[in-house]
């Protein structure tokens, strides 16, 4: 696969790049290389875009970046305990040094948080955040956008979660793993990443279902077209991933987030369930940003 000179790049590993749907294994694994030109090992930040699990057991999931040079590194996608995962699929991007060493670059910083930094995963709660101090100081509050990643849901109970920021400050802010009602989670993680609100060249924003529909009144397909709030001079390439997302757990969690139609004044997104699920909403972030002109 060729390398770009951009400053940022964006890439995808789905299970069904290795096995069919229907032949559910634990362990997916997917040598990758980073898309990039990197002089060392660049950060990532990844987040899920893709699930299908048997509504019969709990929902785990662990989608993994392991073992990162410059150059590649492994894509994995695990389950475990009796998960029954038909096929799962994440986003990542890649964010290289430069950011933190050219005064002109914005400032990108990125993190993580796993609910176990808190607690036990024995002991479920619905609420659960950390306070993150940011290495390097803004100007005014940034631009924050989380994700979903590693996810222990119990069986039997609806499936509700949602990331977020809050309490965002120049010097770091709040980042927040919830649930709400009778679902019990055990365990969740996210990543994030924060870059300055006034950068040139740079959108964020976010899509849910319930953009275009109530939450009461699910349905498999739900989009929208979206328009650009900055000028972009071509069609920008877009990193997105799921932050939310609220599930009837009586029928299998199926759920896939993509988008179409990118031009340079806005592009269209896309929340889809297949089968019989029932998706009561689902929501996912974006971040949008100019290509360098050839």
């Amino acid at each position: 696969m060729a390398q770009h000179n951009d400053l940022l790049n964006v890439g995808e590993f789905n299970t069904i790049e290795i096995r069919p749907w229907d032949k559910p294994t634990h362990e997916n694994k997917k040598e990758k290389n980073f898309l990039g030109k990197h002089s060392s090992t660049p950060a990532t930040v990844h987040g899920l875009n893709w699930l299908d699990i048997n509504c019969g057991f709990n929902i785990r999931i662990d989608p993994q970046i392991l073992n990162p040079t410059a150059d590649k590194f492994t894509a994995s996608i695990r389950s475990w305990g009796d998960t029954v995962l038909y096929s799962a699929g994440f986003s990542w991007l890649e964010v290289p040094e430069i950011f933190q060493y050219i005064p002109y670059i914005p400032s990108i910083q990125t993190g993580t948080f796993d609910t176990e930094e808190k607690r036990e995963w024995t002991k479920p709660q619905l609420k659960n955040s950390k306070s993150v101090t940011f290495a390097t100081p803004y100007s005014a509050p940034p631009k924050i956008l989380c994700f979903l990643r590693y996810l222990d849901l119990q069986k039997g109970k609806n499936w509700r979660i949602k990331t977020f920021a809050s309490d965002v400050t120049n010097t770091g802010f709040t980042i927040n793993i919830d649930s709400w009602a009778d679902t019990v989670m055990y365990r969740a993680s996210a990543s994030w990443i924060a870059y300055p609100q006034d950068t040139p060249g740079i959108e964020s924003g976010r899509f849910a279902a319930v953009d275009v529909r109530p939450w009461t009144k699910p349905q498999l397909d739900n989009s929208k077209a979206v328009t650009f709030t900055k000028s972009f001079a071509k069609p920008p390439k877009m990193f997105f991933a799921l932050d939310e997302f609220d599930y009837d757990s009586a029928k299998n969690l199926r759920l896939k987030t993509s988008v179409s139609d990118v031009s340079n004044k806005g592009f269209t997104w896309h929340l889809q369930a297949w089968g019989d699920s029932i998706m009561y909403n689902a929501a996912a972030s974006y971040l949008a940003w100019e290509q360098p002109s050839e």
